[in-house]
């Protein structure tokens, strides 16, 4: 671990990010403070693109201010639930990014409502896998959050520590006789390595693995890899630094022993709700001298890591796994403390009035849309004052170019047209609705 001077670490935070923070704060007239895994990447000379910042004060107003600093591209998420906020500002966007251009022209404005016809839909598939499509089986990551987990993959790949370097020359070459992935995204994680024929993942243990706190997250994400399919096994930095040739041996074993069960057994698929994954799994961890081995929860033959953890949920359940937990708390209390807008369009759209069920705040993938009817798989949205400023208007865009995706119209009101319209709204709505109902009927998707 290399020491720094208060001039070298002065130096390194001479980047425009840091200036644009400080700017934020210093006009708001609060501390912000850099900690968590960017500060530890620089003692261990590891670029970084994740930076954790607390505040003295609001975090979220804090983000709030910075989010309309850095520009368009920027990416707000607010979990007030936690009093915290997430920026993404990935350089590119593609194919995603892409998509919000594309869908700007298919934009249709309509006496009030402006319209973003769905980009498609796969008969039977949940909104998940239809925004996974055909992908590679490689590619493994929930696309949503790769753009941001890229970069620190490629990072830790790049300046390896002194065990992954070990760990890695164990792995690589024809040592296993299976082919391993390092620093490799699996749904919302960076996993060390990865052997994605048999399934396995391999990680390292540094000594903060010891803590009480991270031993649970070490279990809750072993328990969602478990969901995915994925069985783990974990060795510590001792362990691979000082005992290769025990570690080769354990994991040639544990991989014939997956290999040979997999052809034998074919594809159970009996996995466990989220919530009890946790616990279930806690029991299954077996020790074999240095090495801790958490089996897999269960595989589905062919399927994607985002398909198995989708599993035979119910239809109405649409929110991406990972995130639901987060978002939950928030589409709750907005449905408990709506504006006035969304009681208004709460009133047009509940009951009978529009012929088909409609439901409000819904989590879908990783966004809380204002109402939906999963039936027509159309999206309703309305949208305040701040809707109309440049930089809202193009996040509200690239949101719709991924509803689009996941086979959502769009159809969007202003505060304006609901408080002051409503049967111009109802109208609007019911056509749409019908239209849409017709054309998935004619075309045999519904």
């Amino acid at each position: 671990m290399k020491l720094y001077s208060d001039a070298e670490l002065a130096q390194l935070l001479d980047q425009p990010i840091f200036h644009t923070i400080s700017a934020v704060a210093d006009e708001m007239e609060v501390e912000c403070y850099v900690v968590g895994g960017y500060v530890r990447d620089i003692f261990l000379e590891r670029p970084s693109n994740d930076i954790d910042v607390v505040v003295v004060g609001s975090g979220i107003a804090v983000a709030q201010a910075l989010k309309q600093r850095l520009g368009k591209k920027a990416i707000l998420s607010v979990f007030r639930n936690f009093g915290t906020a997430q920026i993404k500002a990935p350089s590119n966007l593609p194919p995603l990014g892409e998509a919000s251009n594309s869908h700007k022209k298919d934009l249709v404005e309509t006496e009030g409502a402006k319209v973003s016809p769905s980009g498609g839909r796969l008969e039977g598939a949940s909104p998940i896998e239809k925004l996974e499509g055909a992908r590679p089986q490689y590619q493994t990551a929930t696309p949503l959050s790769y753009d941001i987990l890229r970069g620190n993959a490629e990072s830790h790949r790049a300046y390896p520590t002194e065990a992954e370097k070990a760990m890695w020359e164990i792995l690589r070459g024809k040592n296993i006789g299976f082919k391993f992935r390092r620093q490799h995204v699996i749904a919302d994680f960076i996993v060390d390595f990865v052997c994605l024929k048999l399934q396995l993942v391999i990680e390292i243990d540094g000594k903060y693995h010891l803590t009480s706190e991270q031993k649970e997250a070490d279990e809750w994400r072993t328990s969602i890899l478990n969901r995915l399919g994925y069985s783990v096994l974990r060795f510590t930095n001792e362990d691979v630094l000082h005992h290769p040739e025990k570690v080769l041996k354990k994991i040639k074993e544990f991989s014939l022993t997956i290999n040979s069960a997999s052809s034998k057994a074919g594809a159970p698929s009996n996995l466990p709700p989220l919530g009890e994954a946790s616990n279930s799994h806690k029991k299954d961890l077996v020790e074999t001298e240095g090495a801790k081995v958490s089996p897999s929860g269960g595989r589905l033959e062919g399927a994607s890591p985002i398909e198995k953890l989708e599993g035979a949920r119910p239809q109405y359940q649409t929110a991406t796994p990972l995130s639901y937990d987060i978002l939950r708390g928030n589409a709750e209390s907005h449905r408990a403390y709506p504006t006035e807008a969304e009681k208004a369009m709460w009133e047009i759209l509940r009951g009978k009035n529009i012929g088909f069920k409609f439901r409000r705040q819904h989590v879908i993938a990783d966004f809380i849309v204002d109402f939906v009817c999963l039936k027509l798989q159309l999206v309703i949205e309305i949208d305040g004052k701040y809707h109309l400023t440049s930089e809202q208007k193009e996040a509200d865009e690239w949101r719709t170019s991924i509803l689009n995706r996941l086979g959502y119209s769009v159809l969007r009101f202003t505060n304006e047209d609901v408080l002051h319209h409503p049967e111009k709204v109802l109208k609007k709505i019911k056509e749409f609705s019908l239209t849409i109902n017709s054309a998935s009927s004619k075309a045999g998707e519904l």
